[in-house]
C-alpha cells in the first residue's frame, strides 16, 4: 500500500470511529459499514479534480454541508482527500472551520504530502501518521533533524543562498535545482516549507548545537506575517509545478519573493545566532 492509500485508509478509520454507534470504530455496526462503503449520510469525502487544485468554492460548498445538523449520527465528518491539492486561497478558507468546527463536527485533511499545507493549517491540526500509535511532527519517510524537521540539508541549502550577502547565490541555486526531476524538486521545496512550518511551533529544546541555531529557530526572528506570505509563495510554486510550469521560472519567482520577504528583517539577524 502506497503512502497516499495508507493515509486515506487512516482517515477512513478516523471517520468510522467518529461515526460509530459504539464509539470506537467497531467495524460491525450499521454506521461503520455505511462509512466503509462511503454511504453514510453524515460523512462527506471531497475529491480533487483529475488535474489542478481544489478551489475555494469547493471548500465553501463542503463547509455549508458540514454546518447542517447530523442525520444519523451525533456529528458530521468531512474529509478532504489529497488535501495538498487545495489551493492556497482554499486552505485559507478552511482556517476558521479548523479553529471552530460547527457543532461537534470533525474535519479531516488527508495527505501524504503535509509539507504542501500552509503552516497556519498545520498549526490548527492534530497530525497523525499511518502505522504510528502517537501524534508526531516528523515527516513520513525522512529523518527528523533539529526541531523535528526532516530534509534539513535541503532546506539549509536554500536558506543559505537566500540569506547570503551575495545575491547571485539564489540564481545559482535556481539553475541547480531547475535541472532536477519534478518529484525531487517538489521534495526540496517541501523541505523548505517544513522548516518554515516548524518556525511557527514552540521551540523544542533542539534549537541550537554548538552555538549555531537551527533554521526554524533563526526564522523565528522574522515577524509572522512575512512568514505566512512566504508559505503562500511556496504553495503557489507547488501549484505551478503541478500545472507543468517550467521549474526554472517557478524557482526564479519563488526565490525572489522569499528573499524580498525575509530580508526585510535584516540578513545579519536571520543568518546567524539564536533568536532574541
Amino acid at each position: 500500500m502506497g503512502a497516499r492509500e495508507a493515509t486515506e485508509r487512516a482517515a477512513l478509520d478516523e471517520a468510522r470511529r467518529a461515526l460509530c454507534q459504539r464509539g470506537h470504530g467497531c467495524g460491525e455496526c450499521a454506521s461503520c459499514r455505511r462509512a466503509e462503503a462511503g454511504a453514510h449520510p453524515d460523512w462527506l469525502a471531497v475529491e480533487p479534480p483529475s488535474t489542478g487544485s481544489l478551489g475555494v468554492e469547493d471548500v465553501y460548498r463542503a463547509l455549508r454541508w458540514l454546518g447542517l445538523h447530523p442525520v444519523a449520527a451525533a456529528r458530521r465528518v468531512l474529509l478532504f482527500r489529497q488535501a495538498d491539492r487545495l489551493s492556497g486561497v482554499a486552505q485559507n478558507a478552511l482556517l476558521k472551520a479548523l479553529e471552530e468546527p460547527p457543532g461537534d463536527a470533525l474535519l479531516l485533511l488527508a495527505t501524504a504530502l503535509p509539507d504542501r499545507l500552509l503552516p497556519t493549517i498545520r498549526s490548527r491540526c492534530t497530525e497523525r501518521h499511518p502505522g504510528r500509535g502517537r501524534e508526531t511532527e516528523s515527516r513520513e519517510g525522512s529523518s527528523p533533524g533539529e526541531d523535528g524537521v526532516g530534509g534539513g540539508d535541503l532546506a539549509a541549502a536554500c536558506f543559505e543562498a537566500l540569506f547570503s550577502p551575495r545575491p547571485a547565490g539564489i540564481w545559482e541555486l535556481a539553475r541547480d535545482w531547475a535541472t532536477l526531476g519534478r518529484e525531487e524538486l517538489e521534495a526540496r521545496l517541501g523541505a523548505v516549507e517544513e522548516a518554515l512550518a516548524a518556525s511557527f511551533r514552540p521551540p523544542s529544546g533542539r534549537d541550537g548545537d554548538g552555538g549555531q541555531a537551527s533554521w526554524p529557530a533563526r526564522l523565528r526572528v522574522v515577524p509572522a506575517r512575512p512568514r505566512l506570505e512566504a508559505a503562500r509563495s511556496l504553495a503557489r510554486a507547488a501549484e505551478a509545478l503541478r500545472a507543468n510550469v517550467g521549474g526554472e521560472l517557478v524557482l526564479d519567482v519563488l526565490l525572489l519573493e522569499l528573499r524580498r520577504l525575509w530580508l526585510a528583517r535584516g540578513p545579519e539577524r536571520i543568518g546567524g545566532g539564536a533568536p532574541e
